[in-house]
């Protein structure tokens, strides 16, 4: 059975109020007798459905249409270059041979925080290398986000 995460909120009396308390308990039956490991960490701010269409729909747009090029393309190309590498190594077990690989994160799992700083270094290198002024989503839109302050 795959890993279990729940999200929750711990009360002012140090009780743990899960979101999903059926979830926790079915799943919690099917690990009878086994050794399990515990991790609590506080939750980060997701990246959310407004800085996706932003990117996407002002930013990624305004490029593809100044380069031709697909906002797909465009998005895998600020990726690459803005967003950290990660190495990836796998041993096969049976024959002890070793692969590894560099790969780009992408924007999936970023916070909030981050995404609002990776759509900044991608408006900034539009400006520097096509010219494009992209507006802001608001004004006042780091004013108003307290994830990015944090």
């Amino acid at each position: 059975m795959p890993d279990l995460a729940l999200g929750g909120v711990v009360d002012d009396a140090g009780r743990l109020k899960l979101d999903d308390r059926p979830a926790f308990e079915r799943h919690i039956k099917t690990l009878a007798g086994k050794r399990v490991l515990l991790r609590i960490e506080r939750e980060q701010n997701p990246r959310s459905w407004q800085q996706l269409r932003y990117h996407f729909g002002v930013v990624l747009q305004m490029i593809a249409e100044e380069t031709g090029q697909d906002k797909e393309a465009i998005h895998d190309d600020m990726c690459e270059r803005f967003l950290t590498m990660r190495h990836v190594v796998y041993l096969n077990p049976s024959t002890g041979e070793v692969e590894e690989h560099d790969v780009h994160r992408r924007t999936t799992g970023l916070t909030a925080k981050e995404m609002a700083e990776f759509v900044d270094k991608v408006r900034l290198w539009a400006g520097k290398w096509l010219g494009l002024v992209i507006p802001d989503p608001d004004p006042a839109w780091r004013e108003k986000a307290p994830e990015y302050q944090s």
